[in-house]
């Protein structure tokens, strides 16, 4: 059963994530970690190796050491808000990325279409001056 200092974690972490108005995917994406880890620590299943420790840090905008400070009892360390990347902009999903296709086909047979177009008003103002 976890101890009540990953409880407190689990909470602190979670209160700076809504925040941020960021979801498990996108800080996950800004921290390089699975969601698996973020799960486990948001609920108080695991506490953060130091490597992991230190990309939460980076990613909620705190110091690198706030997890530590957390743990024994402190609050964390604010440098600022974090710069932020939606997951979705950071690795698009299958569907994602067969939606992109679909758009850059459509895109380029509009920019085909609006060629001809071009071409043939250009026929038609020659045929006009003949």
């Amino acid at each position: 059963m976890p101890d009540a200092d990953l409880y407190t974690l689990a909470h602190i972490v979670r209160a700076r994530r809504t925040q941020l108005e960021l979801t498990e995917e996108d800080v996950c994406a800004n921290a390089g970690l699975s969601l698996a880890t973020w799960s486990n620590l948001e609920n108080a299943k695991a506490k953060p190796r130091p490597v992991t420790a230190a990309k939460i840090c980076r990613a909620l905008g705190w110091s690198s050491d706030s997890i530590a400070k957390i743990l024994s009892g402190e609050q964390p360390e604010y440098l600022g808000t974090p710069i932020r990347e939606k997951a979705a902009l950071a690795s698009p999903t299958p569907s994602q990325s067969l939606h992109l296709d679909l758009l850059e086909n459509v895109a380029s047979a509009l920019q085909s279409a609006a060629d001809e177009i071009r071409s043939a008003v250009q026929e038609l103002r020659k045929s006009q001056y003949a």
